[in-house]
Parts: C-alpha cells; structure tokens; sequence
C-alpha cells in the first residue's frame, strides 16, 4: 500500500487507478476529467504534490509534465 486516504481523495484515487488499470507505465497522459471551471494543469500539480505528501512509507515519486499533458513516477 503506497498510501491510506483518511477522506476522500477522488483525484489522487483516479490517477492511482489509472496507473494501475494501464499496469504503472512510466508516463501516462492526465487521467483527470476535464472541469470548464479549474485550470487543469494547477489541478494535476497540486494533485501531485498531494500524492506526493503522507506516503506511508515513501516509495514513489510522481510529477506533471511542464505543459501539464502527462504525468510520471519514479521509484524512490
């Protein structure tokens, strides 16, 4: 388990289970569903800053891509 959600955490949720779903490629494009109202690109950084925080154990490091199309992870 990389990390226990004390509340609800539906974006962190969706990017884990995509990574998961498409077997934890390196790169893989924003899994985020698009709001009209959020700039999507802040959403994915503070989405990965968030996974980034209260790992149980750090294992994993995630980070958006500049243009904020794509993120990736690398094993710590």
């Amino acid at each position: 388990m990389i990390k226990k959600f004390k509340r609800a955490a539906p974006n962190q949720e969706c990017i884990l289970t995509a990574f998961q779903e498409l077997m934890w490629p390196k790169r893989m494009d924003d899994p985020l569903p698009n709001e009209s109202k959020v700039d999507g690109q802040e959403r994915l950084r503070e989405t990965v800053k968030s996974l980034n925080r209260g790992q149980k154990v750090p294992t994993l490091h995630f980070r958006a891509e500049a243009d904020g199309r794509g993120l990736l992870w690398t094993a710590l």
